[in-house]
């Protein structure tokens, strides 16, 4: 009986005081900004590799519903339509064909370190009504390289991404939607200590 009160009290302690995050083993910045001129129409995104991350929310690595949760029919600034800038990366959503779900600014895939294979991420962009480009700024580390896939016109459109840079798809909505396929050969883990962007006069400077 005392086993049992036990194991109740440590689960409850759980419930209150949850688990704290810790870094992912592979993870790469994504920045998501528009041309607003707003201070605040900018949000970093990181999405990655971890040997303990599932294709849903894991809360050991930082991830967390944002906004209104798939299953709430909520109201409010935070709820569609939206009143401000808004970036995230969009939760995968099992069994296939792939979907996603309205996520979280962190999303982490399942994967054995060091990593080989190719994983599929979707972000989702709201703007301001006066930015006419949304833009994404990245970083890959050694081992990992992307393709950004957009729509527009009809057709799927695809753009290969350097190690580094900046790329604002040539069609534009207030509402926008990309993927970006990650595809990792023998990645290791890499420490992200900082990443930051700054918009030049005619150019993005990435630390």
């Amino acid at each position: 009986m005392k086993k049992i009160v036990l194991l109740l009290f440590i689960f409850t302690l759980m419930e209150v005081y949850p688990q704290t995050t810790r870094p992912a083993n592979i993870e790469i910045p994504i920045l998501v900004y528009d041309n607003s001129g707003n201070p605040e129409s900018s949000q970093l995104l990181i999405c990655g590799i971890d040997s303990m991350a599932t294709d849903s929310i894991d809360a050991l690595l930082g991830e967390y519903w944002l906004f209104c949760a798939p299953s709430n029919n909520e109201s409010g600034s935070n709820c569609p339509p939206y009143d401000h800038f808004g970036a995230a990366l969009n939760i995968p959503v099992p069994p296939p064909p792939l979907t996603f779900l309205w996520g979280s600014f962190k999303d982490f895939r399942y994967g054995t370190i060091p990593y080989s294979g190719t994983k599929t991420y979707e972000i989702y962009c709201l703007t301001y009504n006066i930015a006419t480009a949304v833009f994404y700024s990245w970083v890959f580390p050694e081992g990992v390289s992307g393709l950004l896939e957009y729509w527009g016109n009809g057709t799927t459109h695809y753009y290969q991404m350097p190690d580094s840079g900046t790329f604002s798809p040539p069609y534009f909505w207030q509402y926008s939607t990309v993927r970006v396929i990650l595809t990792f050969q023998n990645a290791m883990p890499v420490e992200l200590t900082s990443f930051t962007a700054s918009v030049l006069q005619k150019a993005i400077q990435l630390n």
